[in-house]
């Protein structure tokens, strides 16, 4: 809401919202559509959804041009390690610190992994063309990936013989993405 309301003040021109695919919570089957019916299934999904919903007022009530873009598991350098850190960062931490990587549930949850690169690249795009005024778009791979086969990877690939440890699966996880 600040930054709508400073986009207003500022009569800024466009303004592109990050959201996710968490907004299309556990109701659905990969690939989504843009015009798929969101359903968030935490509280995260549920956040950029109430985003999403302030952007569009923000449309109607001061005309500002937006764009959304629904962005996949973005990943790459820079990136925080955390709590709120994304998988791969997660597992790059653990291998690096010498600790196991976890896998809630089974590992056969599903993400798009999109490099950081692909998600300013869009989001640039978006920016520089009119005609994405007022739309949402999806930025993936559109290939999914297993958390478990991610784990495979980085414990084979980075050498480190970090154990893969297996915790019960997270309330309102996203079971693919």
């Amino acid at each position: 809401m600040n930054v709508l309301e400073s986009c207003v003040k500022h009569s800024v021109e466009k303004f592109v919202f990050a959201s996710s695919a968490a907004v299309y919570g556990n109701d659905l089957t990969p690939p989504f559509r843009e015009d798929c019916q969101s359903n968030p299934s935490n509280l995260y999904g549920a956040t950029k959804e109430a985003g999403e919903a302030y952007v569009k007022a923000y449309v109607e009530t001061y005309n500002l041009k937006t764009i959304v873009l629904r962005l996949m598991n973005v990943y790459g350098p820079r990136r925080s390690p955390g709590p709120y850190a994304g998988v791969i960062t997660k597992f790059a931490e653990a291998v690096s610190l010498g600790k196991p990587l976890t896998v809630y549930g089974d590992g056969e949850q599903t993400r798009d992994f999109v490099h950081v690169s692909d998600a300013i690249e869009a989001t640039a795009s978006a920016l520089h063309k009119d005609q994405a005024i007022g739309h949402t778009f999806n930025i993936g791979t559109g290939k999914p990936t297993t958390v478990g086969k991610l784990a495979e990877m980085f414990s084979r690939l980075m050498e480190s013989g970090s154990q893969i440890t297996h915790m019960p699966a997270r309330q309102g996880e996203v079971r693919a993405s």
